[in-house]
Order: structure tokens, then sequence, then C-alpha cells
């Protein structure tokens, strides 16, 4: 690395500390300034909410009904502490009832005691500790404040103080009696009933922050990742599109590829320069040619070695096959945005599709749950079938029709959805747009690795990862506001307004057919009988499994159940979440142009599987919020190291098994393996927490993805993946015919 980059990297990374600082100090400065004028009036607030409480407790006695009588306090306080979100219980308790059950230490017992539903022990133990803490009308404990009010009995007042008008002073002796007057006894001072407690929490400035900050980041980091993929594909279709083509021209040059050219198509400068550099590379071609002809006239003993070392440098440098332009990436940017657009019209319904479908009327004995789950597990199980179908789809039919078609059917099936009251109507119609929306990420998938040509797969298999995760972030954030706002209907408008704007940007996608794609016979048999061989077995079984598997347990069941113990909110669980999205979308398009350059698939594969279990075991042994936060933006790293490699490693192995393979159609395999694999996790999650915990099941997974990794590593030890040396030249070769 250079000088000029070690000082720019410097500066950036300086830069950003000294932001990150300032903004630190000045959130400090804001919290500690504000925590008491904040705290105080909490304070004033649950005063005035305990007063008017009292106040009905106190018009109670007034009509005669005692503290015992009193029945739907608890309703009353409940609903008081679900208007005021702020505080954090009510209590009403007895005094003067010492000896009874529940008796506090003054003497009291506890009538009624109302709490936040997702409560734990401990927390329960420290508020009740204050209930029956004697003492003044503010209390403090660690966690919480509370204000306590006595209640009084008006009625029981106005008894005490009649009978006391009425009662004498009894002189000593007869003799006093007869000279003195008969006094009243003075009135007996009033003693409360009961006291009532209210609480809130003593962090509660802090929480309050921390909550506006945490959904402020999480807005700012939506709307970058809508505008970067926005930006990404207006960049590829402007003025700079040959600005980026150069870029990619010169990094493939950089990476010992001189098989490439730029293809210069105008007469600017930055032309006059591609033409340049063309005319210096075909000049080393010729020059390796005009070598390789002069050994083959030298005697035969002297051109073994030398012809050995020619056919290195040749390897190397990719001088064999024909030369080959780079291959524009705007239409894989457009594929990109439209896989993106789709992938979003089904995450907009993530959050409230359970609830929808579990409201409609279907058949009589199915529970809420089930009205809910199968038309979840049908899609699902319709999307996994239709990567192998729609792989052959697409050879026979071709991009256009293939993907203009599903984009429709999606589009379709989210409006007859909208529309739908009937239950048995919403599976069928769930069944057709699961087909339609996995056959369109097939489609999109195979597409974008034929235009990124055999040397720039693995970036065009991270950039579709990257589209579908940017989709995840995105999608089920948008779909919650909307459906919280406007309904449902507009929800599911919207998803299918996102589907039929994708059809705009995959229409008149060029077909990129390698020239020995369109002479061989394509088999499903031979691809089938493909995945027959050691290496691949194994890299399904201890690699691409385990890795789904450990995502979707983690996801779907370990984080939730764990935020859930630790009693916090859903929300801080989806917060949670959104680092494993966003660790996949920022480091995995990178990742890719890694593994494309150094062809290193199974070097990712290894260390994606290995930074997944190191993952988890950070998370078993940080048994805190932040270990949650470390294993998920851990494990989102690890999957995006491994996701693009492990595809690209399983589908050359079943192609360069057998030449009759199709590898859009192992890549249809491999997404249904995959699949199998996610679809299991959840399964494997509860039979784990069953047996030893939520912290030993995150271990137990650990371990299985841990152990898988090795024995994949060692399995594929000796392995060469010819799909990046040989047949990857003799491909470049055929799709420079097809494309030129």
């Amino acid at each position: 690395m250079s000088i000029a980059k070690v000082r720019f990297w410097l500066i950036g990374v300086f830069g950003t500390v000294l932001m990150v600082a300032g903004l630190v100090v000045l959130a400090g400065l804001a919290r500690e300034t504000g925590s008491k004028m904040v705290v105080n009036a909490l304070a004033g607030n649950s005063k005035a909410i305990g007063t008017a409480v009292r106040i009905q407790i106190e018009r109670a006695f007034e009509l005669g009904i005692s503290l015992d009588e009193l029945v739907g306090v608890d309703s009353v306080l409940e609903g008081e502490l679900q208007r005021h979100r702020e505080l954090s219980f009510f209590a009403l308790v007895q005094k003067g009832a010492a000896g009874e059950p529940n008796a506090a230490s003054d003497g009291g017992k506890v009538i009624a005691f109302v709490t936040r539903a997702k409560v734990t022990d401990a927390q329960r133990d420290e508020m009740k500790k204050l209930i029956i803490k004697p003492g003044d009308a503010e209390l403090v404990s660690e966690s919480y404040r509370a204000t306590k009010m006595d209640v009084t009995d008006a009625q029981a007042m106005a008894r005490q103080q009649a009978a006391a008008a009425t009662e004498v002073v009894v002189p000593a002796a007869p003799q006093e009696a007869a000279s003195s007057p008969v006094q009243p006894a003075a009135p007996q001072a009033s003693v409360s009933q009961a006291s009532l407690v209210i609480g809130y929490p003593v962090n509660y400035i802090d929480e309050q922050v921390n909550a506006v900050a945490t959904d402020l980041i999480v807005a700012v980091l939506i709307a970058l990742v809508l505008v970067t993929e926005f930006l990404r594909y207006a960049s590829q279709h402007s003025t700079l599109r040959e600005f980026f083509r150069f870029i990619e021209f010169t990094g493939q040059v950089k990476a010992n590829n001189f098989g490439v050219r730029a293809g210069a198509r105008s007469g600017d400068p930055m032309g006059a320069l591609s033409l340049t550099l063309d005319e210096r590379l075909n000049s080393i071609r010729q020059r390796y040619s005009g070598l390789l002809q002069r050994i083959e006239r030298a005697p035969a003993h002297l051109q073994l070695g030398v012809k050995a070392e020619l056919d290195k440098v040749a390897q190397a440098y990719r001088l064999r096959s024909d030369p080959t332009e780079v291959v524009s990436t705007a239409d894989v940017a457009r594929l990109r945005i439209g896989v993106f657009l789709v992938a979003m019209s089904e995450e907009i319904c993530r959050p409230f599709f359970a609830v929808f479908a579990s409201n409609l009327d279907g058949p009589v004995g199915l529970s809420p749950q089930l009205l809910a789950g199968i038309p979840l597990t049908t899609f699902l199980l319709v999307w996994a079938l239709a990567q192998p179908i729609g792989a052959s789809l697409l050879t026979r039919f071709g991009p256009n029709r293939c993907l203009t078609i599903a984009a429709t059917v999606v589009s379709a099936g989210m409006l007859i959805t909208a529309m739908t009251s009937n239950w048995t109507v919403l599976v069928a119609v769930r069944a057709l747009t699961g087909g339609a929306y996995g056959g369109m990420f097939i489609f999109t998938l195979a597409m974008m690795l034929r235009h990124a040509g055999a040397s720039g797969r693995a970036g065009a298999m991270a950039g579709f990862l990257s589209a579908v995760v940017a989709a995840g972030m995105c999608g089920p954030v948008i779909g919650g506001l909307i459906a919280g706002n406007f309904g449902f209907t507009a929800a599911f408008f919207t998803a299918a307004a996102c589907s039929i704007a994708s059809i705009g940007f995959v229409m008149g996608t060029a077909d990129v057919v390698a020239a020995k794609k369109q002479v061989k016979e394509v088999s499903f048999a031979a691809t089938l009988n493909s995945m027959r061989n050691a290496p691949l077995i194994f890299l399904m079984l201890f690699s691409t499994i385990p890795a789904k598997l450990v995502t979707t347990s983690v996801l779907l069941m370990l984080v939730p159940l764990t935020i859930l113990d630790m009693g916090e909110s859903p929300a801080v669980a989806g917060r949670l979440i959104l680092l494993y999205f966003f660790g996949v979308f920022l480091v995995s398009g990178y990742i890719g142009t890694l593994s494309d350059r150094w062809n290193a698939r199974k070097t990712f594969v290894t260390i994606g599987g290995l930074m997944s279990a190191l993952a988890c075991f950070i998370g078993y042994q940080l048994d805190s919020i932040w270990g949650l936060v470390v294993l998920c933006s851990l494990l989102g790293l690890g999957q995006a190291a491994l996701a693009s490699s492990q595809a690209l490693l399983a589908t050359g192995m079943m192609v360069t098994k057998d030449a009759k393979a199709d590898r859009e159609l192992a890549l249809g395999i491999y997404r249904l393996i995959d699949r199998f694999g996610g679809a299991m996790g959840p399964i494997m999650a509860a039979v784990l927490i069953k047996q030893f915990g939520l912290r030993g099941a995150l271990l137990g997974v650990g371990l299985i993805v841990g152990v898988g990794a090795v024995v994949a590593a060692v399995a594929l030890w000796t392995y060469k993946d010819k799909d990046s040396t040989e047949e990857q030249e003799s491909e470049e070769s055929c799709e420079t015919k097809v494309t030129a």
C-alpha cells in the first residue's frame, strides 16, 4: 500500500473518531443536564396520576365500601399503567394489618400490585422492597423511584370524631366528680387506611435517550441503504459508466489478468488511454505467441523444460485464451435493483402477514397459529422447490419472458392477497406467489452470473446477496409503518407496487449464453449424477447446511428468546438482528471481489464458518446484551465471507464433474439444499433449548458450525477449484464470441 493511501485512511479514521467522540460528549452533557429536570417532572407527573387514583379509592370509602371489599382495583391500576408508559408499577398497601398474609414490615398488607407484562423476577423483587418499605413519601432503590401517597377513609374519620365528641372523662374519685364538670374527650387523630405507591425507573432519561438515538441510527441506516441501492443503479447508467468500466479493467490487469481488454468506445482522453493499454496488452500476447512458435521449432529435448515454464506464465497471466472485453456492469446493476424491489415486496409484508392470516375465516378447528403458519410454510416450500425448476425454465424460455412473468405473478399475488378475505384462497395465492418469487430469484441470480462472466461470479453472487439483505433491512420497517398507519391493504398494495416497478428494470435484459452452452446437451440427470462426488457431499453436509442452520436458529429463535428472558422488548431483538443484515450488506461485495481476484473460494468458506462459530462462542461467554451485539455482528460478517464463495464452489464442483451438467440447474439444486438447512435451524434450536437451555443451545449451534467448518476444510484440502483456471479461460473465450 502506498504512502498516499495510508495517509488517506489515517485521515479518514481520525476524522471519524473525532466526530464520534464529539457526539458522545454532547450526548453525555445533554443527558446530565436534562436528567434532573426529567426526573423532577416525572415525580410531579406520578403524584398527579396517583392523586387521581387516590380520589377514586376515597370516594369508594365515602360510599361505605371498606378496603377489603374493594373490587376492580387491579383493573383501574392496569389501565393507568397502560395509559402512562413512563411508570413501572402501582401498588395499594393496607396499613394496620400485621400478621396477615403478605404483611409488610411496617404492619401493612399488599392489596394490589400491578407491573409491566415483561418484568423479570429480580425486577419484581426490587419493586416489592419499595412497596413495603416504611418511610417518606419519596423512596429510592437501585433501579426505581417510588412516590407513596396516603389514602384516607373520610367516612371512618367522621365516625371517629362523632364518637369522640360523646365521650366524657370519668373522675377517679366520687368527691371529684361532684365538684368537676363533665369534659368531652379530645378527638382522636385520623390514621390513613392505606398507601398508594407509584414507581418509575431511576434511569428513565437514559432509556429514553438511548431509544431515540437507536431509532435515529436505524432510520439513517435504512435511508443510506435505499440511497445506496438506487445510486448504484444510477451510476451504472450515467456518463460515469465508462469510467467504472475502466476501473474494472485496470483492476483486472493489476490482478495479472492480461487476457482482458478495455474495449474503448469513445474518443475522449479516457478512451485514448484505454486504447493505448489495449495495444500494450496485445503486444505482450504477440510476444507470447512468438516465443511459443520459436520453442515449437526447437529440438524436442529443449522444448520440455522451457515450454513448461512458458505454460506457467501463460496460465498465471491468462494468455492462452482469446482476449475478452470487460463485461459492463450496467446489466448487472439493472438486475440487482430488480431483485431488490421484488425482495422488498415480500419483506414489506413480513411484520404483519401472520396477524393478517390469523384473522381470516378458515377451517373450523384450526388455531390462529395454524391459520398463520400454513400459508407461510406453503410459501417457503414452493419457493424452495421452484429453485431447480426455474433454472430449466430460464434455459428454455429466455430471461426476458421468465423475469417479466415472474414479477407480474408476484404483483398479482400481492393484489389478490390485499383483497381476499378467504383463508383457502390465501393459501393458494401464497403458493403461486412463492413459486414466482423463487423463480424470480433464480432467474435474476443466473443472469447476474452470466453477465458478470467467469472472472466476476463471486462479485455478482455477493451483489445478489447484498440486494436481498438490503431489502430485508428496509422492508420490515417500511411495511410496519404503513400497516400501522394506513392498514394491511395499503401495505399489500405498496408491496405490489414494488414488484410492478421491478418489471421496468428487468425487461430488456440481454441474454448472455456461452458458446459451449449452445452446443452441449444440458442434462438434468447428468446434473444430479454430478453430485455423487465426495468433496461436494462433504461441502454440503458440513458447510452449506450448518451455515444456514446457525443463521436461522440464532436470528429466529435464540436472539428473540434471549432478549425476552432478559426482560427487554421485541424491538431490542429487531435492532440486534439488524446488525446481522448490516454486516452482510457492508462487506459481502468487497469479499466477493477478493474471492474472484485471489481465487480463494475454499479459504473464504472456511473463514466464514469459523467466524460464525466464534460469534456463537462469544455470545455464550458474554451473557449480556453486549454479547448479543457481538454475536449478531460477527455472525453477519461470517456469513458474508462464506455465502458467495460457498455457492460458486458447490456449483463449480457439479459442472466440472460432468460435462453435461448445467451450471444454473446446479445452482438451483444448491439453493434447494441451502433452504433445507435453513428450515432445520429453528427445529434444531428448539431441541437444544429444551435439553440445555438458551445458553447451552447457543454453544451447541456454535459447535455444529465450527466442527463442520473444520471437517469441510480438511475434506477440501486437496481439491483444486478448476472453475477458476482452465475452464474459466475457455468459458471467457466462448463468452467473447457471443458478446463481442
